[in-house]
């Protein structure tokens, strides 16, 4: 570690304090201490790594290593407390990862880093008490179980918000009937039906909010609302488009129809709502796909309105955003 005690690497601070930020936006509970524990062995594996280089001490990348194992396993504990809503105590870590995979719970880009960490750094240091890590290797499992870590925050925070907006949904007047065959819509009816649902959720705000929720928490309580409020749809989130990298943030699947559904951050000017529907327009025409909703949101605002359609040939995109921004 260096004199001032100053982590390395200026992107270490950075990825630090966004893994915070995600954990503080995730309501308090049972998983509260756990995901603070997860940091905290991250933290002190950049240290470890600090003193490796400043003093030469190459035992301190091994040091790296084994806190970056704790903060995997942490992790893969509190995955297992929330998203399987089970006690953790008493699992070894090993029948905890067979179960979440075997299940399915975690989502396409959390179970790659989790792959990835438990191959390359997990097993090896693990498994080989003669294997020594140099500063480089030390950095990138740092760099990894970050990333898995914070993909996991955010998947358990989606589905705390998933939960909340079931519960909310018990309480209010059902906006759609209460049967609807998904067998029986088509595309441009089920996006009629989306929209209303969007607009009525994000106008009720039926999770918790505040002005740093993050879009996860939005995105999480949308997916519990859609799905109670149309049972007999899929509804699925964080959706690979075609054969390329990009995701859309969900997808709502009937028999005979889908709706793409795409959350932003409402942005000031002109071209906000044109660049909204070219993305949109563009992951339908990847997917084969023919109806899409943008919901251009902001948390301080609860009322919330259909601004309109355009289409291309066959392809519908509808834009949803704050009354008062349309004035």
């Amino acid at each position: 570690m260096t004199g001032s005690g100053k982590l390395p690497y200026p992107c270490s601070v950075d990825l630090l304090q966004t893994i915070r930020a995600d954990i503080e936006a995730v309501p308090d509970g049972e998983h509260t201490a756990g995901l603070k524990a997860v940091l905290h062995h991250i933290e002190i594996a950049y240290r470890h790594l600090a003193r490796g280089q400043a003093e030469g001490e190459d035992s301190a990348f091994n040091d790296a290593i084994y806190r970056t194992n704790q903060a995997f396993e942490g992790s893969i504990k509190e995955a297992y407390r929330v998203l399987a809503e089970k006690d953790p105590s008493g699992k070894t870590p090993a029948s905890i990862e067979k179960y979440l995979e075997q299940k399915k719970i975690f989502k396409d880009r959390v179970l790659a880093q989790l792959k990835d960490y438990r191959t390359n750094w997990r097993n090896p240091s693990t498994h080989d008490y003669n294997l020594f890590f140099d500063q480089d290797e030390a950095f990138l499992a740092i760099v990894s179980v970050s990333a898995f870590s914070k993909l996991l925050i955010r998947q358990v925070s989606g589905f705390i918000s998933f939960k909340e907006a079931k519960e909310a949904v018990k309480e209010v007047a059902a906006p759609v009937p209460e049967v609807v065959d998904s067998g029986a819509v088509d595309a441009p009816y089920l996006g009629f039906l989306i929209r209303k649902l969007v607009v009525d959720f994000f106008s009720n705000q039926p999770i918790s909010q505040s002005e740093s929720v993050s879009e996860t928490r939005l995105l999480g309580g949308l997916e519990g609302y859609i799905s109670t409020l149309l049972p007999d749809f899929e509804v699925v989130t964080d959706v690979g488009v075609g054969d390329s990298r990009n995701r859309v943030d969900m997808v709502v699947l009937g028999k005979g129809a889908s709706v793409f559904v795409e959350l932003k951050r409402w942005r000031y000017g002109e071209s906000w709502r044109d660049a909204g529907v070219a993305q949109m327009m563009s992951y339908l025409h990847e997917a084969g796909s023919k109806e899409g909703v943008v919901v251009f949101y902001d948390v301080k605002e609860t009322t919330y309105v259909e601004v309109g359609g355009f289409a291309s040939g066959d392809i519908s995109v509808s834009v949803v955003a704050p009354a008062s921004e349309l004035r």
